[in-house]
């Protein structure tokens, strides 16, 4: 699912999606422009936002 990154840091980051947040409570966030990949868990979701820990 797209997303956009609007904060980021080495512990999590908060996402912000064009719709209402369907993921599920663990995945993998992919920094396309980065070419990362960080299992993360989702700890909150509010207003089209989600708020994800990295593992």
């Amino acid at each position: 699912m797209d997303c956009i990154v609007r904060d980021l840091t080495g512990k999590g980051a908060r996402l912000k999606f064009p719709g209402p947040v369907v993921v599920p409570p663990i995945f993998e966030l992919r920094l396309l422009d980065r070419g990362e990949r960080r299992p993360a868990h989702k700890v909150w979701v509010r207003d089209g936002e989600m708020g994800a820990a990295f593992d």
